[in-house]
């Protein structure tokens, strides 16, 4: 138990849900849910059953670990639900290493397969 709350609390420092943008952090202390916005946990290695709770607003609360819940809350939209991106065509001819081997197909290569315009083509 001990163990996974500090990985959450790490997580949480580390700012882990930053990225969850409609994500909400709902804390209870003690059945009484919190209004702040936790930010960040600390423990103690003196008091291990105690945890010291830091909220957005400067203010922090301590607590026995014990009647600490926190829960992440995803009804809201949290996806990507759209991509846009165009491809974009290099001039010259290269082979599968990526590498760039002629400025033009016309131009003498050896026997192989190598990549124009965004197309595959074999030279015998």
């Amino acid at each position: 138990m001990k163990i996974k709350v500090m990985a959450f609390a790490a997580m949480l420092a580390g700012g882990c849900f930053s990225a969850m943008a409609d994500s909400a952090l709902i804390t209870v202390v003690d059945g009484v849910t919190e209004t702040r916005e936790l930010v960040k946990m600390t423990f103690e290695t003196s008091t291990p059953e105690m945890v010291t709770l830091h909220f957005a607003d400067n203010t922090t609360l301590v607590a026995d670990i014990s009647m600490v819940n926190v829960a992440i809350d995803h009804t809201g939209g949290s996806a990507i639900d759209e991509i846009l991106a165009t491809s974009k065509t290099l001039p010259g001819v290269y082979n599968l290493k990526g590498q760039r081997v002629a400025e033009e197909l016309g131009a003498p290569l050896t026997p192989g397969v190598y990549i124009t315009n965004g197309q595959k083509i074999l030279v015998k």
